[in-house]
């Protein structure tokens, strides 16, 4: 791959007129799936054309330009995709605009390979100024452990393939300066009205005979929702959870002495004990992050989600033995 020195003048001159990621690994499959996940937040008819060169990398171009947050999320988004030798590898560049401290400088945006969390990027500047991006909110200044690689010249890419956002809005609506926190009241109204219903389901099936089916339904959604273990903050969350859960569920058995719930009632924990190392061995062995779908990516993940699935059942049984 041809492209600039890697330590580039603070003068370095990059295009406001577009944005670009570089990456080492094919994009197509992940850039989709991220359009897909926030189409509502892209502007009718964005096109991201995807370029490769020789050298087998490939560089992703928005034909609009993302508000940073949403940018950051696309890096982030691509560069977990990747396999952890190659994830450093992706590099995306914009100029800084939503925050203070950002605001007017040129940024290379990436995953540094010290990183142990998912929800979150580092920003470089060509003078080598680091600040640490939380998707929390919150940007940090950090000691620049990197130093600033100028982007790729597309003159040495040749165009692959490229993406259109089909998402017809209604006339008159204008776009906000960022659309994600003009949708955070809408989430949090959506999320309130199907806890209460989750709620009410609760209460309903704990009073019914089937109430054996509440801890099989939280075993097979934390099964399915993968990338949120992936996080630290979002495995404790659920693991927390699943502990209240857990204790309700065995007060349901004990006062309706319930043997069905009985036979699932440690399901659900033992595969947030049995997740880490698992999953740990799978990203030594394939160097990347399981995927838990239908079907299975590949053989790898296959393997995985019945180790996952058959070894929680096995763990769960093994506890009820003993604490049941």
């Amino acid at each position: 791959m041809k492209e600039a020195n890697s330590q580039t003048p603070s003068g370095v001159h990059l295009p406001n007129t577009h944005q670009l990621i570089i990456s080492k690994e094919p994009v197509y499959a992940p850039l989709k799936e991220w359009m897909d996940l926030y189409t509502d937040q892209l502007a009718n008819n964005t096109t991201f054309t995807i370029y490769a060169d020789s050298d087998g990398y490939q560089v992703v171009k928005c034909s609009k330009v993302l508000d940073n947050e949403l940018f950051f999320y696309l890096v982030n988004y691509l560069a977990l995709a990747c396999p952890v030798v190659h994830r450093k590898e992706v590099r995306g560049y914009t100029t800084g605009t939503d925050a203070p401290e950002l605001s007017g400088k040129k940024l290379m945006v990436y995953i540094p390979d010290e990183e142990k969390e998912y929800d979150n990027v580092t920003a470089i500047t060509p003078n080598d100024e680091a600040y640490f991006i939380d998707f929390g909110g919150k940007i940090t200044p950090a000691s620049p452990q990197d130093c600033f690689i100028a982007p790729p010249e597309l003159s040495h890419f040749t165009t692959v393939k490229t993406l259109r956002v089909r998402n017809v809005k209604p006339a008159g609506r204008t776009e906000k300066s960022n659309p994600l926190q003009s949708t955070s009241i809408a989430k949090k109204l959506i999320l309130a009205i199907i806890g209460i219903i989750v709620l009410f389901l609760l209460i309903v099936m704990m009073q019914s005979d089937y109430r054996f089916f509440l801890p099989l339904l939280l075993f097979v959604y934390l099964s399915c929702d993968y990338q949120r273990l992936r996080k630290l903050k979002g495995y404790l969350i659920l693991f927390g959870t699943t502990i209240a859960c857990t204790l309700l569920f065995a007060w349901a058995r004990n006062h309706y002495e319930d043997t069905l719930i009985e036979f699932f009632l440690f399901f659900p924990l033992s595969l947030l004990l049995i997740q880490p190392p698992l999953r740990g061995l799978f990203i030594a062995l394939v160097e990347r992050e399981p995927v838990v779908e239908k079907p299975a990516p590949s053989i790898a993940d296959f393997l995985y989600t019945i180790a996952l699935l058959g070894g929680s059942a096995g763990v769960g049984y093994l506890l009820n033995q003993l604490l049941g």
